[in-house]
């Protein structure tokens, strides 16, 4: 069980993180939530959708306390985050919010169904051990996400850095005035934090596809039609450093200028057919995947994945990879 300083839980400004968690909810299509080191809730799940029904109406059988101190006995420790196991082999993951070295509150994830949904019947037997109405209850249980294990720990990671940016965006807005919050609004994208989480995405997209080359590059906030490095990995840093890639200009030009993604095969019959083979410079590349990063439908950044050892999992994984690029957004 994870605890904290309940009087820090006054640093949760409501409005300010209900905005932000609606955004997220849309994005990730999972219920979020915030608590307070004593279990109580800050801000309650969104009812209207993605099971947030199912953990507050008793007669669903789900079983959660929430609100009550003992909700935070159900979690125990997975790794980085927390997890807990519910009714219906439904999980629930918890993300620590820290202010000045100390637990605020949790933010709780979820819930979510893991690798796959159990049968019909097994779900109905279920209900009826819990004295629910199993068609209502399927109903609630059928908004509820399924995602891999690996899929659900790259959200609770990209969670995790975008919950610690807003956290300290958030603090010091408290000793600002509104034309400090404003200019620091428009300087977020180059901030350290953000850094931070374009370096996780990259790490997570290059586990994801197997690959072990690839960086992130964005809009300069100064030229608007020059990418610059942000994030990379896997890549000579003596051939990468003060590196600026124009609007247009080769592979990752060309996805900011067009919106489009381009998945690249070193070993198709005839690569020449390709409109962009004569974009293709390096014949040690197997396989990459160069993709436009989007926030409000506009093009910010360039992600680019590639290996020189053989096949990706590229292909399989191109929804996923958006997903999380949308997150971070």
């Amino acid at each position: 069980m994870i605890t904290g300083n309940n009087s820090k839980s006054s640093v949760i400004q409501k409005d300010q993180w209900w905005d932000i968690l609606s955004r997220l909810i849309d994005v990730i299509h999972i219920n979020i939530f915030i608590i307070d080191a004593d279990g109580r809730v800050l801000l309650p799940p969104d009812m209207s959708r993605y099971g947030g029904r199912l953990m507050t109406d008793p007669s669903l059988g789900f079983g959660l306390n929430i609100g009550e101190p003992e909700f935070l006995e159900n979690f125990h420790r997975q790794g980085r985050f927390w997890e807990s196991q519910n009714r219906y082999d439904l999980r629930m993951f918890m993300i620590p919010l820290v202010y000045r070295q100390e637990i605020a509150a949790n933010v709780i994830v979820g819930p979510v169904i893991l690798t796959r949904r159990l049968d019909r019947e097994e779900y109905k037997k279920s209900a009826k051990t819990y004295h629910s109405d199993a068609n209502v209850t399927l109903d609630f249980l059928n908004e509820i996400r399924v995602v891999s294990n690996v899929m659900m720990n790259s959200i609770l990671e990209l969670l995790d850095e975008i919950i610690k940016t807003n956290m300290q965006l958030l603090e010091k807005r408290r000793s600002m005035d509104k034309n400090q919050i404003d200019h620091m609004a428009k300087e977020i994208n180059t901030s350290l934090r953000q850094d931070e989480i374009l370096v996780t995405l990259l790490d997570i997209a290059l586990k994801m596809t197997g690959t072990e080359c690839g960086s992130i590059m964005i809009f300069d906030s100064k030229s608007k039609n020059e990418l610059v490095l942000k994030a990379s990995k896997g890549l000579d840093e003596k051939h990468i450093k003060n590196i600026r890639v124009r609007l247009g200009e080769g592979l990752t030009g060309l996805a900011a200028q067009q919106d489009e993604y381009f998945v690249i095969n070193g070993s198709s019959e005839n690569p020449h057919n390709n409109r962009i083979a004569h974009l293709l410079k390096r014949p040690d590349i197997q396989e990459a995947l160069v993709m436009p990063l989007k926030s409000q439908n506009k093009v910010f950044g360039v992600l680019s994945l590639h290996t020189k050892v053989g096949q990706s999992r590229i292909q399989e994984n191109l929804m996923n990879i958006q997903y999380l690029s949308d997150l971070v957004s």
